[in-house]
């Protein structure tokens, strides 16, 4: 699972961090995947960000979460646009529903 609040960005230098104590989860605050204009970046850049916490661009299987599960389509479509075999999920719940689990 990605979870893509906005971190700290002195957190964010332990790409390792689990976030919300979820098992393999990372951190990636989508305004990283944003231009100035707020357009995506290119493909090129979308990858070098998406690769500090994904091993193998090519998973089908990764589930994007946020704080009331609105932002995380912003990184499920970034994600989208260099894995053209990758259908966006979204854990639609916030944080605090998934912590009552």
């Amino acid at each position: 699972m990605v979870g893509i609040k906005n971190c700290d960005e002195n957190i964010l230098e332990d790409k390792n961090l689990l976030d919300c104590h979820r098992k393999n989860s990372f951190c990636i605050p989508f305004n990283d995947c944003l231009n100035d204009d707020k357009t995506f970046k290119n493909k090129d850049q979308l990858k070098k960000i998406f690769k500090t916490s994904i091993e193998n661009l090519e998973q089908k299987k990764i589930v994007f979460s946020c704080g009331s599960g609105v932002t995380a389509c912003v990184l499920a479509l970034a994600y989208s646009l260099i894995n053209d075999k990758y259908l966006p999920c979204i854990y639609d719940g916030s944080w605090a529903e998934y912590g009552l689990i």
